[in-house]
């Protein structure tokens, strides 16, 4: 297995002009993740919602995306 070699932030910005639109904004949205991951209040907003009572599991989300795709809504 290749090993791969870690960048550091200024070697990221330097190679960032060199990205497509598109490529771009697939990084942007993953270092926005990884930062609202990183993030302690966040993280405890994210395990309260879990915790209550509205929160949907995957299962019951795409259940729900499924019956409202039958109904046409």
């Amino acid at each position: 297995m290749a090993r791969v070699r870690a960048m550091s932030v200024a070697e990221i910005k330097a190679r960032a002009d060199t990205l497509s639109f598109e490529e771009l904004s697939d990084l942007a949205r993953y270092l926005r993740g990884l930062t609202l991951r990183k993030d302690p209040k966040r993280r405890a907003q994210i395990r309260a919602a879990q915790q209550s009572q509205d929160w949907l599991g995957r299962a019951e989300f795409e259940q729900a995306l499924a019956n409202l795709d039958r109904t046409g809504r």
